[in-house]
């Protein structure tokens, strides 16, 4: 990472600094330690970016280096892995994939739902057609006797008619 020559050299040191961890105002000394019986998947979730923009490293995203400067830089590697290999992008597009295939079996069921609709409406509309066969062959009975019975009226009504005119004449 820093060369051979200047691990094996040393070099002049210009500057040092270092962190007063206890002290730092965010921090308050914490680093990060598994709880007992506490999930490794859990720095996993720390890990995932949040697409397509916005990776995260650091100690505290992996759980094999927590608390640790190795952690750190691997947690680092890490993220500049994800966005070099496009993840983002790829979980885009399989999410897409997985919406698509979502859509097209729920099409899939409404039209088997839809035959199914069709089968039955089919059904009743045969029931409807034999009962509406029926009833109109009722009525056509009905009709007839009620023709006959009109008829029957309407001569009544000329012969009283023809009686009255003949009074009339009278």
């Amino acid at each position: 990472m820093f060369g051979e020559e200047k691990v094996l050299t040393g070099g002049k040191i210009v500057k040092f600094q270092r962190s007063k961890w206890v002290s730092d105002e965010f921090s308050k000394g914490a680093s990060t330690y598994p709880k007992v019986g506490s999930d490794p998947a859990l720095w996993d979730t720390f890990a995932q970016p949040l697409c397509p923009y916005i990776y995260f490293a650091g100690e505290h995203t992996l759980f094999d280096g927590h608390g640790s400067l190795h952690g750190a830089y691997n947690s680092g590697i890490r993220a500049g892995d994800q966005i070099m290999t496009g993840l983002c992008e790829k979980q885009r597009k399989e999410r897409l994939k997985v919406e698509e295939k979502k859509k097209k079996e729920a099409n899939e069921t409404d039209s088997a739902e839809e035959e199914d609709t069709d089968e039955e409406d089919e059904e009743i509309s045969d029931k409807k057609r034999s009962k509406k066969d029926e009833g109109d062959k009722k009525r056509s009975k009905k009709d007839k006797s009620k023709d006959e019975g009109d008829k029957k009226k309407v001569q009544k009504d000329k012969n009283k008619i023809k009686k009255d005119k003949k009074k009339d004449e009278l």
